[in-house]
């Protein structure tokens, strides 16, 4: 079976999010070659983007606490709890560091094993339709339209699946509709997607 992943995918697993286990148990398959992983190249890409903007956002609360601390540091009461937090400034100030190592780590593995999925320029053209009558924003557009360039020349007969943990915009009924006419199934949840996997690649196993 194929598949289709996007950047939250890469993400999930750099930062050891709450399903991080389930993508790396379905990383996993593809590097056995159980399963078949596909990307939009964009989406290998945005990812890099997220990180710095969550690490921005994390330095601008530190340079407030770090403030925050000195002022205490010049307060008798408070002069043992300001020493005792300052610890804790450098330790947030890693995590942007070893984020971006583990999600460097990650896209290594992906691009060892996956199908990119190139942005052409008909495929951004139907990307900017989808963003107009579907309400995507750009980002989204361009994943679903060049997951359904790629459903557009593999065997119809071929099991597919398209998870993202992004339900607000895909989990429309517009959208899962035209992915079931090419035989893809959209799930919300890498849990949910590990199991169907598992499940697929093990009655090919038994085929």
């Amino acid at each position: 079976m194929i598949l289709y992943a996007e950047s939250n995918f890469l993400l999930e697993l750099a930062r050891q999010q709450e399903e991080s286990a389930s993508v790396e148990q379905l990383l996993q398959l593809a590097e056995a070659r159980r399963i078949d992983l596909a990307f939009p190249v964009f989406a290998l890409c945005e990812p890099f983007s997220t990180l710095a903007r969550y690490g921005s956002d994390r330095n601008r609360f530190v340079s407030d606490m770090q403030r925050e601390l000195r002022e205490l540091g010049r307060l008798q009461p408070h002069k043992g709890l300001a020493a005792h937090l300052q610890p804790l400034t450098s330790t947030l100030l890693t995590i942007q560091r070893d984020e971006m190592n583990a999600l460097e780590t990650t896209l290594e593995r992906i691009l060892s094993i996956a199908r990119r999925i190139d942005l052409t320029s008909p495929v951004f053209a139907d990307a900017r339709i989808h963003e107009r009558e579907l309400g995507l924003s750009p980002q989204d557009a361009i994943v679903y339209a060049s997951i359904l360039a790629d459903l557009s020349i593999t065997p119809a007969s071929d099991e597919k699946c398209f998870v993202s943990r992004n339900a607000k915009d895909f989990d429309d009924p517009a959208i899962t509709a035209r992915l079931k006419t090419m035989n893809c199934r959209y799930i919300s949840r890498f849990e949910d997607a590990l199991a169907y996997a598992t499940h697929m690649a093990d009655s090919d196993g038994q085929g």
